[in-house]
């Protein structure tokens, strides 16, 4: 829904500085909670990814919307949550409310102890990087 608010507010003419304002606030506020249950699936603790996860996502959309101040056009890169994340996420959550979370900690490569939780960071810290190569 949120994409919804800002393409009906062109449609209409009704676009305003103070609407993006409110709009990108509300976005990074949301965003950052976002991520905190996201690390609680996980089941990172409070450790350092956490809180490289949490600056990385924050930096990249901290770096786009300066992006869309200075350009007046929002570009989102690949892997961003408002397009590219919300239905996997919405999945994976609907998932572990049904079967547990147990299964981000079992390992899947014995020679590396390579768990889920393990994989899914280095995809994110690679589409991290990827984003912001991309800036």
């Amino acid at each position: 829904m949120d994409e919804i608010d800002g393409k009906q507010a062109r449609r209409t003419g009704n676009t305003s500085p103070l609407g993006l304002l409110f709009d990108h606030g509300f976005d990074s506020y949301s965003v950052g909670f976002c991520v905190q249950f996201f690390c609680k699936v996980l089941q990172l603790g409070d450790g350092v990814h956490p809180l490289l996860i949490q600056q990385l996502i924050n930096f990249v959309f901290h770096v786009t919307t300066v992006e869309q101040y200075y350009t007046g056009e929002l570009i989102l890169s690949i892997g961003n949550f408002v397009s590219d994340g919300c239905f996997p996420l919405a999945f994976l959550y609907c998932y572990i409310g049904h079967y547990g979370n147990s299964w981000w900690s079992t390992v899947v490569w014995k020679e590396h102890e390579l768990t889920p939780t393990i994989i899914f960071l280095y995809v994110m810290y690679g589409v991290g990087v990827i984003n912001f190569l991309e800036r």
